[in-house]
């Protein structure tokens, strides 16, 4: 017999489907593809997909499009909230709830998921959720973990003038290319040639790596340390996961961004 699915954003088809439809606009026909890993000219099985997908978008899981379906981050942030309360008795102010809904409903956030589901275990367990807040978590706690952003936000308008300077200044092209140059001038004191060759590999490993680009690492820049800090704990190995973070040479590109950004959110204050 079928497991009965009690929440649809935390087990077997109707997870996958949130999962899939996070990075947005796609079709029924595209995420079956994608679930039953159907070969380019294959012909995928669609019953259960459409008939989930109809499901919910009535219950305003998903965006009621015609045809292509986009994931609401709402019931997600409803999730997490029920998750810092249950598990450690913690509130979510709303502007904490605003801050993070711009997060994860931003671009930036919702490719870096799409990036993820290939590696991901393709099982009846699947949590499409938990995925979504460990990655979340990941990329707060690796943030977190520079002490880089000490600083308060007190209403909605003034987070998101600094959520819209980040974004500005992560795609900048002369932004990027100086993010190029941090990592020359990381490697100058870096004597030994074993040494050296290391870290070039580990620097090249890390550019190819999508949770180390600035594009999908610096939008949690704009979020105050008190708030990185709770959604550190929705992840499910945060008892541990921060001793596991190499900080000095993963953080280089970060401490730039990091530096640039609060340059220039002082002197919009001064």
């Amino acid at each position: 017999m079928p497991k009965r699915i009690t929440n649809p954003l935390r087990a077997g088809l109707p997870s996958k489907i949130y999962y899939l439809a996070y990075n947005g606009p796609i079709t029924g026909y595209q995420i079956s593809k994608k679930i039953y890993q159907t070969k380019p000219l294959g012909i995928p099985p669609t019953d259960k997909i459409y008939e989930w997908i109809k499901k919910l978008k009535e219950q305003g899981i998903l965006s009621k499009t015609e045809v292509e379906c986009l994931s609401n981050v709402e019931p997600l942030l409803r999730e997490i909230e029920s998750t810092l309360k249950k598990k450690y008795d913690t509130d979510f102010s709303s502007l904490e709830k605003h801050m993070t809904q711009k997060i994860l409903d931003c671009r930036e956030f919702r490719t870096l998921v799409g990036l993820n589901f290939e590696s991901l275990p393709q099982d009846q367990d699947f949590d499409g959720a938990l995925e979504i807040l460990d990655l979340l978590s990941f990329q707060a706690m690796r943030v977190f973990l520079l002490d880089a952003t000490k600083f308060e936000v007190k209403t909605q308008k003034e987070f998101d003038e600094l959520f819209d300077k980040t974004i500005t200044l992560i795609h900048k092209p002369e932004f990027q290319k100086e993010l190029q140059e941090v990592g020359v001038e990381y490697l100058k004191n870096v004597k030994d040639p074993e040494e050296l060759r290391e870290k070039k590999k580990k620097i090249s490993g890390m550019r190819n790596n999508p949770l180390f680009n600035i594009d999908y690492l610096g939008i949690f820049l704009a979020i105050p340390q008190r708030t990185l800090e709770k959604l550190c704990k929705l992840n499910r190995y945060y008892d541990f996961i921060a001793y596991l973070i190499d900080r000095p040479l993963d953080f280089f590109t970060v401490q730039a961004f990091a530096r640039k950004l609060y340059i220039q959110r002082g002197e919009k204050t001064d």
